[in-house]
């Protein structure tokens, strides 16, 4: 899913979309809180060196805002937050966090389809 992302915007190499740059409902901020959590739940249940959720979303940072900025800035911020959000609560590893990861897959799909569309459009 993300990967395809990815790989898409690298291919394509077009440059920002201006949804993206006016902030106008464009997903990349809440894809990135929501990958945020997602390497939360990975942290704090699998292993501190896991850092496979982080490596995504620094991709997509790097892809959406290469230069430093106010947009870059909120990507990073809205990951952080997302991040931020497991820290205070006591999560529960095994079961019950697989099905918080997959309910959080499931809530980014739509998100990282969203910005695959307008890169390919």
């Amino acid at each position: 899913m993300i990967r395809a992302l990815l790989i898409a915007a690298s291919l394509l190499a077009l440059p920002l979309p201006a949804a993206a740059q006016s902030g106008s409902g464009y997903p990349a901020e809440p894809l990135a809180g929501l990958l945020g959590e997602m390497h939360a739940l990975n942290y704090h249940c699998r292993t501190a060196r896991q850092q496979y959720w982080r490596s995504r979303v620094q991709e997509m940072i790097d892809l959406e805002a290469p230069q430093p900025g106010a947009y870059r800035e909120r990507l990073i911020a809205s990951f952080n937050r997302g991040f931020q959000y497991y820290s205070p609560r006591r999560v529960r590893c095994g079961a019950e966090a697989e099905q918080e990861l997959q309910a959080l897959a499931a809530r980014a799909r739509p998100l990282a389809e969203q910005m695959r569309q307008t890169y390919i459009q």
